[in-house]
């Protein structure tokens, strides 16, 4: 009775344990995605935002010079 007691215990722990580090892993890969995503987004923008702006002083040049 007591040997099967410590059985189930021991496998209660350690289904408990591994759902405890599958969840940990996979929180963990969230964060990691989530930050990864918000540098791609943060990049992108501040390219995007430097291709504006050169793309208006190229403009501006252009227009500049045409009308010279």
């Amino acid at each position: 009775m007591c040997v099967c007691v410590y059985i189930y215990i021991h496998i209660y722990i350690c289904i408990c344990l591994c759902v405890y580090i599958y969840t940990h892993i996979y929180m963990h890969m969230f964060v990691c995605i989530y930050i990864f995503h918000n540098y791609v987004t943060f990049s992108r923008r501040i390219r995007n935002s430097w291709t504006v702006e050169y793309n208006l002083l190229k403009l501006g040049g252009i227009h500049v010079q045409s009308t010279i």
